[in-house]
């Protein structure tokens, strides 16, 4: 029931709370908030799980053995992941989405247990007023409000 609750959240004042405590909600689905100036997609990552958000298999597509998949220790950038297999050493390397910032500066590469947030904001431009009554679009030209075909 936790999970159907928290699939449509409206005017929440302390969002981030929600993304911190929802992990489960985060491994199945991105977060998609909608606001008039900005779209904003969250997506959690977990180095063994879900690395650098995207899904993995409990499989090494390699050697085909299960549940041998699992970070490399020794990696130290907060851009990109090695997931390694302890059977065949196969590897391979997760980068961070085009377009995705840490969300609070969080990065699961440094040993975190429970995943962090990314966020991707896609800006909406807003349409200006012109002195006609109509509104100039994205590209600059005027879209009026009242068409008189004559």
């Amino acid at each position: 029931m936790d999970l159907a609750l928290n699939q449509f959240v409206l005017d929440h004042i302390n969002f981030v709370h929600i993304v911190r405590e929802h992990q489960a909600l985060g491994a199945h689905t991105d977060i998609i908030v909608f606001r008039p100036e900005a779209i904003k997609t969250y997506r959690w990552t977990h180095p063994g799980a879900r690395p650098m958000g995207n899904s993995t298999s409990n499989q090494c597509s390699h050697c085909h053995r299960l549940k041998t998949l699992s970070p490399k220790k020794d990696n130290q950038d907060r851009f990109s992941l090695v997931l390694k297999c302890s059977a065949c050493d196969w590897e391979r390397i997760f980068k961070v989405p085009d377009g995705f910032q840490w969300y609070h500066g969080e990065s699961p590469t440094r040993g975190g247990d429970r995943g962090a947030w990314m966020v991707f904001t896609e800006f909406i431009p807003v349409k200006a007023p012109v002195k006609d009554g109509g509104s100039t679009n994205a590209s600059g030209s005027i879209e009026s409000d009242n068409m008189d075909i004559s």
